[in-house]
C-alpha cells in the first residue's frame, strides 16, 4: 500500500508540470498572415466609410475605386465572406478556410 502512495505521488510530480507545458488548444484561427491581410481590408473599408459615409456594398468596390489592389482582397486558402449590414453603417468580414 505504501508503494502505490508513493508511486502515485512520484507520478503526480513528475506528471502534473508535463501537463500544465502544453500549450492550450485554441478554437480555429486564420494564421498570422490571413488575419494581418484581413486587417488591410478593415483598414480600407473604415477609410471609405470615413470618406463616402457608408461602408461599400461589395468589396469589388474598394478595387474599383482604387482603395486596395485586387490581390489584397483574396487570402490564400481562405474564402474571404463580406456583408454590409445595416444599410452600409456596419459589416460583417470573416474568413472561411476552403476545402
Amino acid at each position: 500500500m505504501a508503494a502505490l502512495i508513493l508511486g502515485l505521488g512520484v507520478g503526480l510530480h513528475f506528471g502534473v508540470p508535463l501537463l500544465r507545458a502544453q500549450p492550450a488548444r485554441q478554437a480555429a484561427q486564420p494564421d498570422v498572415f490571413a488575419a494581418a491581410q484581413l486587417g488591410e481590408i478593415r483598414t480600407a473599408l473604415e477609410l471609405y466609410r470615413h470618406e463616402k459615409g457608408i461602408f461599400p456594398s461589395k468589396l469589388r468596390t474598394l478595387v474599383d475605386d482604387e482603395w486596395i489592389e485586387p490581390p489584397q482582397t483574396r487570402v490564400q486558402g481562405y474564402d474571404v465572406r463580406y456583408r454590409v449590414e445595416q444599410g452600409g453603417q456596419s459589416y460583417d468580414l470573416e474568413l472561411e478556410p476552403q476545402p
